[in-house]
């Protein structure tokens, strides 16, 4: 994948009903206590769709590379809980307001990936190759919300969120070393990143 492909943000479409705008005025501005939900929900929400997806890869995959599926959609899922957990405790505030999807192209993309439509040995490959791009852009999030904490009103957040960011990461590594050299057909990746899928932020 070449440097000029937009990679997939999972924070498309914010900011959303309720989330004050002016916050969003400075890229590492700090965010107020409803914006930072909505992000932390919107966060939330894309890893547990992610889990959803892996999860069902790891059915259809062989012994070797169901373990990774298998692997990757728990952590997908642990990071999701750790981020509703983070939530403010409001009873103004309930988890089903915050962690819903960020926009249309989230919800596109998310669909594509579960969709993907490869043949052959290889195919459990190209999925891995395409879950990277969207861990990309999902790494990217995580890495964005970080720059925006403060150490007095996110404290909870600043000893958490690292963990998520090296949990990505490491994911990654791990993905891209299963599928690295191998020399399957990838059109279907391309497709995914070529297509109407494209994230604004």
């Amino acid at each position: 994948m070449g440097a000029d492909v937009d990679r997939p943000s999972p924070l498309d479409g914010f900011p959303r009903g309720g989330v004050v705008a002016e916050d969003w005025s400075g890229v590492g501005a700090p965010l107020d206590l409803m914006s930072g939900a909505g992000v932390l929900g919107a966060l939330a929400y894309v890893e547990r769709e992610l889990h959803a997806v892996v999860g069902g890869w790891a059915l259809d995959a062989d012994d070797s590379d169901t373990v990774l599926f298998d692997v990757l959609a728990q952590h997908h899922s642990w990071r999701s809980e750790r981020l509703v957990d983070r939530l403010p405790q409001l009873r103004e505030l309930p988890a089903s307001v915050v962690v819903v999807s960020p926009g249309p192209a989230t919800d596109d993309l998310l669909t594509a990936l579960g969709a993907l439509d490869v043949q052959g040995a290889d195919r459990h490959h190209v999925q891995l190759a395409a879950w990277t791009a969207v861990a990309a852009g999902l790494l990217d999030a995580h890495e964005a919300l970080l720059l925006r904490c403060t150490p007095v009103a996110d404290a909870p957040l600043l000893r958490w969120l690292p963990l998520l960011v090296d949990s990505v990461r490491s994911d990654q590594a791990a993905a891209t070393a299963a599928f690295s050299g191998t020399t399957a057909d990838r059109s279907a990746i391309e497709d995914l990143d070529a297509g109407s899928v494209r994230f604004t932020r």
